[in-house]
């Protein structure tokens, strides 16, 4: 018999998630943070979630729900119903 067992566990309201994406080291950002993972949900705020320090922060980056994303290194692209393209840099999350 399989037993799952949880390891972490974020807890919180993140309504219908519609892209979770993890910044990833590669050649051209080697000191990027494997340890945090991005998602946006029918909203337009995009959560990030630093696994490593067990943090959550959000940002409000368009003005209707964020509709794509995807990462590269330590940045972050966004397109929203709002009809923008938006491009960030994440570095760490701050209060």
């Amino acid at each position: 018999m399989l037993v799952l067992e949880r390891e972490e566990f974020y807890f919180g309201y993140n309504d219908e998630v519609i892209d979770l994406r993890f910044l990833k080291a590669n050649k051209m950002f080697p000191y990027v943070n494997d340890e945090m993972v991005v998602v946006i949900t029918n909203s337009n705020m995009m959560r990030l979630f630093d696994r490593g320090k067990m943090e959550m922060g959000y940002v409000c980056l368009h003005n209707d729900i964020t509709l794509a994303l995807d990462t590269f290194g330590s940045f972050v692209l966004t397109a929203g119903k709002d009809q923008q393209i938006i491009l960030q840099r994440i570095d760490s999350i701050s209060s």
